[in-house]
């Protein structure tokens, strides 16, 4: 790999299934796309509670979201609400077993956060609404162009990545702040790492329901159909790496990931023992190998 190559990472896909086989009630509120904007603030703003308690903390002045999701729940629900403001927030809650059961599979903690795969396999348009209700919560318009949203769970902007890319919409993640201690109410605590997942694609502002702004420069990272292709920018060496394992697979060298497709740097017979690890011929037949590779894929591209 050097600078300029693109990491293809594999879009999401699948058709939608009932998430529960055995409560009804589950996969009834959860064919709603309203309820799919809840979760999208249940992401941005939700924390664990005690028993079947959902709360949902807005700030001060986000009276609007607060209402909006206050009334999904009514709705979809049918259970009451409370929106009640605090000197520093407005805390929407409510009880419900079923929906609690929901939240639950994309974590309880805002360091544990993140997208499961019914998610991701939903519906089109549900998936939309859940994009829309995130970055309305956690997220804001960029003073350029585009929106962003930052978290403390990599699993989360990693997940969001993705969900954005099965929409047609590339965006790329970014280091907003590193793990640190700080004084806060008079007490050291630690912050964790915050990640920033950001998209100036004109489709996030269709999204979104904001101008439509074509970006000055193109967009680096690019969407074909089942791939989110994301450009290497530079290459790194880790000092002090762990011990790395070799993944052998049959037939082909290139298998998934979680997040990213993957190729093996040697062929499969040069693992075949301690014996043959260094040796010269196998080593030179996998470079011809690459090499062969890479020139079947270029001239594919072109």
């Amino acid at each position: 790999l050097s600078p300029g190559d693109r990491v293809a990472l594999p879009i999401p896909s699948g058709r939608t299934r009932a998430v529960s086989r055995t409560n009804a009630r589950i996969n009834a509120i959860l064919n709603h796309a309203i309820t799919w904007r809840l979760l999208g603030y249940w992401l941005a703003e939700g924390a664990a509670s005690p028993a079947n308690q959902i709360r949902l903390t807005f700030g001060p002045h986000e009276t609007g979201f607060a209402e909006e999701a206050a009334a999904i729940a009514r709705k979809v629900l049918d259970c009451p609400v409370h929106v009640s403001p605090t000197s520093t927030s407005l805390v929407v809650s409510f009880s419900d077993a079923d929906f609690k059961i929901i939240t639950a599979k994309f974590g309880t903690h805002a360091y544990n956060k993140h997208l499961p795969p019914l998610a991701l396999a939903t519906k089109r348009h549900f998936r939309a609404e859940l994009v829309r209700g995130y970055f309305l919560g956690d997220g804001c318009p960029r003073a350029n162009q585009g929106w962003s949203a930052c978290t403390v769970s990599r699993s989360l902007a990693a997940g969001m990545q993705l969900l954005l890319a099965s929409l047609e919409i590339p965006s790329v993640i970014s280091v907003a702040a590193r793990r640190s201690t700080k004084i806060v109410a008079g007490r050291l605590s630690t912050i964790r790492d915050r990640f920033t997942v950001a998209s100036a694609h004109p489709l996030m502002g269709v999204l979104m329901g904001t101008s439509m702004t074509w970006p000055k420069k193109p967009c680096r990272t690019t969407c074909i159909p089942g791939y989110l292709l994301s450009p290497i920018k530079t290459i790194h060496s880790l000092p002090g790496a762990p011990l790395v394992y070799d993944l052998q697979v049959q037939t082909d060298e290139s298998f998934v990931v979680p997040g990213a497709c993957v190729h093996n740097c040697m062929i499969k017979d040069d693992l075949i023992d301690e014996k043959h690890r260094d040796s010269m011929a196998l080593m030179s037949e996998a470079i011809d190998w690459h090499v062969l590779s890479k020139n079947l894929l270029d001239s594919l591209a072109t």
